[in-house]
């Protein structure tokens, strides 16, 4: 089972994992060249999921954090 983990947060980063074994983890500021990227509605595309995720997963979870509280 391959399950794609998102994380649209402070240092947004996705992380691919395979029958309980971790593919890859890669931060997103490494690829799309801005420190500290957090994805909004004007810029939300994420580089390293086009350049690292060749097969369909078989889910994705996405993880954010908000201080609005």
């Amino acid at each position: 089972m391959r399950t794609l983990g998102i994380n649209i947060s402070h240092n947004a980063s996705i992380c691919q994992v395979t029958d309980g074994k971790i593919d890859f983890y890669y931060e997103e500021d490494r690829f799309n060249k801005k420190k500290y990227f957090i994805p909004t509605r004007e810029d939300c595309y994420f580089k390293s999921i086009e350049k690292h995720v060749k097969e369909k997963p078989d889910h994705v979870i996405t993880a954010s954090f908000d201080r609005s509280l």
